[in-house]
């Protein structure tokens, strides 16, 4: 009988235990392959002891306590030390796994090294036209892109298949670990197994590690330094995962600057009053709308649209066969209906869709920013 564990590094969260005890056991009651659950619970928190008592019928609990702070990845090394099972899975405390997760994921690795399902990630499927599943789980991808795994939840692992370098090489700084595993891995010659199912959701929180650019930079900047003091690449790959660093330092920045224009783009639309952006657009005489873009942004106009006399008709977006938000999606490539205008939800690289939308459609073009900015304009009383 095969035994699976999961193992959890808890850090001042002690109140998702319960929760992660139940999706075990129900894990545990669709396991149809006879092995046996074990939850791993390893507390890095010194200044907080875990209780000891609690029980299942369904899973085997273990919880191990500590007298020094490890960070992420020696928290997860000394899970692995201790538990039992020949497969692993890496969680985090606030993750989310259905209840098929390991009869799928059992079913779908048969002789690779591990299995990584699909997932939904900000409440979205996370894989589509952009980052296609298939085509992004190998040694190539990871040297020249970065990590094609948004989170160890994803991926069930053979015990065996972990490399003595990861279990060795702790990383100081909390953040790459899981990417230095796969990494790892890639230079041993590990296979993947693609589970094409939506099992796990990766829970987005203000506090992720991944959301603090400079610990992230600290923990790949080391988890780049170990990787060649052990040689686990060629000189012509080292060179790649140093360009790949800087690639994803030059991405990580343009985000900030396009998370700061959202912002002030959402402070001008949410301060305005409720029916402001209806008024603003009928008194263009635009009432048939279409969407560019079904991010954040595009929710949002939707959402302040739904209910009034302004119709979407549809959104456009290049992940149109991925987009789950109640209305027709379509690329700008497709047939487009014409309607009074298009609302283009992006805050930066907007020219190129711009010109794209004018050759296509004889409707009007405004952007998210402009209708912002015509609402954010507050009279001024001398």
């Amino acid at each position: 009988m095969n035994t699976i564990s999961i193992i959890v590094p808890i850090f001042r969260g002690s109140y998702y235990i319960d929760g992660l005890i139940r999706q075990a056991e129900s894990c545990s009651e669709k396991l149809s392959c006879g092995g046996r659950l074990e939850l791993v619970f390893v507390n890095d928190d010194p200044s907080e002891r875990l209780p000891e008592s609690y029980h299942s019928t369904l899973i085997d609990i273990k919880i191990l306590n500590t007298d020094i702070n490890r960070g992420i990845h020696g928290a997860r090394v000394r899970g692995l030390e201790a538990c039992l099972g020949e497969y692993v899975l890496f969680l985090d405390q606030d993750d989310r796994i259905a209840p098929t997760y390991f009869s799928s994921q059992m079913e779908c690795m048969e002789n690779h090294d591990c299995a990584v399902c699909q997932l939904l990630h900000e409440k979205k499927r996370y894989y589509n036209t952009e980052y296609p599943f298939k085509k992004m789980m190998t040694k190539e991808y990871m040297l020249e892109k970065g990590s094609p795994i948004i989170s160890p939840g994803q991926v069930l692992l053979r015990k065996k298949a972990i490399p003595e370098i990861w279990r060795k090489e702790i990383l100081v700084n909390n953040g790459a670990d899981d990417f230095f595993l796969w990494l790892c891995m890639a230079a041993s010659g590990s296979s993947f197994a693609l589970n094409e199912e939506i099992l796990f959701e990766h829970m987005v929180r203000y506090d992720n590690t991944s959301w603090n650019s400079y610990r992230m930079l600290r923990s790949e900047e080391e988890m780049v330094y170990l990787l060649k003091k052990n040689r686990l690449f060629s000189e012509e790959e080292a060179g790649k995962l140093e360009k790949m660093l800087r690639d994803i330092q030059r991405k990580r920045q343009e985000n900030l600057d396009k998370f700061r224009k959202m912002f002030y783009v959402l402070k001008d639309l949410s301060m305005a009053e409720e029916n402001d952006l209806e008024h603003c657009l009928e008194k263009k005489g635009l009432y048939n709308i279409a969407l560019y873009g079904g991010g954040y942004l595009g929710k949002y106009i939707l959402k302040k649209l739904e209910k009034g006399r302004i119709k979407i008709h549809y959104i456009i977006d290049q992940n149109a066969a991925f987009l789950e938000l109640g209305y027709p999606a379509f690329t700008l490539e497709e047939e487009l209906e014409e309607v009074d205008a298009v609302i283009v939800t992006l805050v930066q690289k907007e020219e190129a869709v711009i010109n794209g939308l004018k050759k296509k459609l004889r409707a009007v073009i405004v952007t998210v920013r402009e209708l912002a900015t015509e609402l954010g304009q507050e009279e001024i009383i001398w």
